[in-house]
């Protein structure tokens, strides 16, 4: 039974956070920031230097074709 509270308990926060991480992927929101893997999935950081730069290369350098990034 307390399992089944645990679980209620942790979709809720969930649901309530949602929004705040919404807005994350084009500017940072809440302190935290999207950014993109290595592999290509969206990965939710705080929003520091070394991070706001990860993202900058990422929509900048990283969204070109392959055959355009290094001339």
């Amino acid at each position: 039974m307390p399992f089944g509270g645990v679980l209620f308990a942790s979709g809720v926060v969930v649901a309530k956070a949602a929004h705040k991480r919404a807005g994350t992927y084009g500017k940072p929101a809440g302190g935290m920031l999207t950014v993109r893997s290595e592999l290509g999935e969206p990965v939710h950081k705080i929003a520091r230097c070394r991070v706001k730069l990860w993202k900058e290369v990422d929509d900048t350098a990283f969204k070109l074709p392959k055959e355009e990034r290094m001339q």
